[in-house]
């Protein structure tokens, strides 16, 4: 066949609808060069099938049914093709990708003023058109309505004929950056076509690329080279794909067509992605982002700031889209995803995340899900979302280290639902500036930061005097607090918030011998009357003691504040079995300081966190805040006032344990 020689094609319009995720990549390919009475093509069948070689031998898409070559394209085959075979065997999270080569036709007919053209699709056995059996052709907005119908997530027809632009209808030219692929592939079907020529247009039967169109030898051509990928990701998508064809064949010698590229009927402007690379290094490139994604998170909770927790958000999306690529599941990157949107603040973002993911999966899908769900409609204030969440969460993990904590936050939040109880806000100050035991230091802003700070704070947030109790110097012996610990495990309610500040001596991790033998009792808070007898420490109160007393107090709202040096010991028995939240000055390889801040005009001497929990907490409203309102600024302001090095040996920085 010369140059001359053309294909013929004509079609229809566009719509749209609905959404969803990545399933299988399926290639169905239609050729006919030996057409019983309309003239014989030479390249079509040639074509057909070197786009399925590509297809299937390179990228990795499968067939769900035999191709249609030559006297197997009958109209009857092509049809049930789409109406059999691929509507009942593909499914909704699918890929289809359909290529046909060969001849179409277009119609033309008058009705009243109005001149309508029809397009057809030309099996095998179609008679010419000037025998006027129509019937014999396969009317083309019918093809398109049922491709349009398949439950594929994604179609893709790529049409080699001539006039084959009239299929695009009125065209939805869409282009987007990579960034966007995953959303578009998550969220929104996909309908496009890709034409081998405009509306007006003959397409070449040949080409510079031996037993191939011009229009398909350069598609085959960038698709193999890889030149379609221009930013070099490894994918395509199907609109990339076409305006590199529609380049190309554009602007080639010979050429007297231009492809063109659009939507048909249920578009909703997704996207067709197609991998360039294989499986093998996308499975690798999406083990690799996520353990840059982890590490980024872990960053994040090291450093408290947020625009890390956005970076690993991004991350975890990117070894999501390999995985993707790959068809490779990798909920754990969905669920470090969740969790990094819940530590960033966007909470609905993280429950679309996580309820997806749980939805989807179901029993298989990661326990942590619904743990850090059920935080995240806590987070959101849905309560009763938030209890039934972590409830199913707890019976199926019963020996979880968490279940004790979460059975406690359950309690929490359901009296939270509950708005007629009657809550109480009892606290226990304790500071102690002087000390019996000779080897402590006598301090200076202690009882400043209970009596001044603590204090004015509390009453700001609606404790009453009667509902707390202050305790300083020599009133904070061990037999007086531990009689007011008891006093709380008797009287709070469930209902109720307990508050417990003390300031004061310690015995640090990093110095257990520094107020002398430490090896019986294994103090940690020192008291008023701490004192060494027989030369060992007596009289404190032990971290293992501090705890169990916290977790006797009934009720769910707990907050333990400790301006003094940490505790490994505390640190770990918290963050394993703790329901309270605990504040600690400092961590375990540092030390707490004192330092001036200005209350009401007056520079007073106070622990550097007491200070700056005051200073973080003076402008919150009474009706609750959370970590983020509170916690966060102090621990911010602690290591800013803390970084004088001119003043202070090392930096300050204060550590939270608990539900933030």
């Amino acid at each position: 066949m010369g140059s001359d020689e053309t294909r013929n094609l004509m079609a229809i319009p566009d719509d749209e609808t609905e959404p969803g995720r990545r399933g299988r990549n399926i290639i169905a390919v239609i050729g006919v060069d030996d057409y019983a009475a309309w003239r014989k093509l030479h390249n079509a069948v040639s074509d057909a099938k070197g786009v399925r070689e590509l297809f299937v031998e390179k990228l990795g898409f499968k067939e769900l049914t035999p191709p249609l070559f030559n006297a197997d394209a009958t109209q009857q085959s092509i049809t049930s093709l789409l109406q059999d075979e691929l509507a009942t065997r593909l499914e909704p999270d699918d890929s289809l990708v359909l290529f046909f080569a060969g001849h179409g036709h277009t119609e033309s007919s008058q009705i009243g003023s109005k001149k309508v053209k029809t397009g057809y699709l030309i099996p095998v056995e179609a008679r010419l058109p000037q025998e006027h059996k129509f019937s014999t052709f396969i009317k083309l907005d019918s093809f398109l309505k049922d491709m349009a119908k398949l439950p594929a997530r994604h179609v893709l027809l790529i049409l080699d004929a001539c006039y084959s632009g009239f299929a695009l209808g009125e065209t939805v030219q869409v282009l987007r950056s990579h960034e966007r692929y995953s959303d578009d592939l998550s969220r929104r079907l996909s309908r496009r076509v890709i034409t081998s020529a405009m509306d007006d247009q003959p397409a070449l039967d040949n080409g510079p690329i031996a037993g191939h169109s011009l229009f398909t030898g350069t598609l085959i051509e960038g698709v193999d080279s890889g030149q379609a990928d221009g930013d070099s990701k490894g994918f395509v998508t199907s609109s990339e794909l076409a305006l590199y064809v529609q380049n190309r064949v554009g602007s080639a010698s010979q050429s007297k067509q231009t492809p063109d590229f659009g939507s048909f009927e249920l578009d909703e402007r997704g996207e067709l992605v197609i991998s360039l690379r294989g499986e093998t290094f996308n499975k690798s490139q999406a083990r690799d982002g996520l353990e840059v994604a982890k590490s980024i998170h872990e960053l994040g909770w090291l450093t408290d700031d947020p625009k890390r927790f956005q970076s690993a958000v991004k991350e975890y999306r990117k070894a999501i889209d390999f995985a993707q690529l790959a068809h490779m599941p990798l909920p754990e990157a969905e669920l470090g995803m969740g969790k990094a949107l819940l530590a960033a603040g966007d909470v609905a973002s993280a429950i679309k995340c996580l309820s997806g993911l749980i939805h989807r999966e179901d029993e298989l899908a990661p326990a942590d899900a619904r743990f850090y769900l059920g935080l995240a409609y806590a987070k959101k204030q849905d309560h009763a979302q938030a209890v039934a969440t972590l409830k199913g969460w707890a019976e199926r993990n019963p020996d979880h280290v968490e279940t004790g904590w979460v059975k406690s936050y359950i309690r929490w939040l359901e009296d939270a639902k509950n708005t007629t109880v009657s809550r109480k806000k009892w606290a226990l100050l304790i500071g102690i500036n002087e000390y019996s035991l000779e080897a402590a230091q006598q301090l200076q802003g202690c009882v400043n930061d209970v009596a001044r700070l603590m204090q004015s704070l509390l009453r700001r947030w609606g404790f009453v005097d009667d509902e707390m109790v202050l305790l300083t110097d020599k009133d904070a012996t061990r037999e007086r607090v531990l009689s007011e610990l008891k006093r709380l495990e008797a009287e709070a309610k469930p209902e109720d918030t307990v508050f417990i500040h003390f300031s004061g001596h310690a015995v640090p991790s990093s110095r257990t011998d520094i107020f002398g033998r430490n090896d019986e009792e294994k103090v940690y808070l020192i008291l008023h009357d701490t004192n060494t007898v027989p030369g060992h420490l007596s009289n404190g109160i032990s971290a293992a003691e501090l705890h169990q007393r916290m977790e006797s107090i009934p009720a769910h709202r707990k907050t333990l504040v400790l301006d003094t040096h940490a505790s490994d010991q505390l640190v770990d028995v918290a963050e394993r079995e703790g329901t309270y939240a605990l504040i600690l000055a400092s961590d375990t390889a540092e030390i707490a300081y004192e330092w001036a801040v200005d209350v009401d005009g007056e520079m007073l001497t106070c622990g550097m966190l007491s200070g700056a929990l005051y200073q973080a907490g003076v402008g919150l409203s009474a009706s609750g805040f959370t970590f983020d309102h509170w916690v966060a600024p102090a621990i911010r302001i602690s290591q800013r006032a803390s970084s004088d090095a001119s003043r202070y040996e090392n930096r300050q920085t204060p550590v939270f344990v608990g539900l933030k």
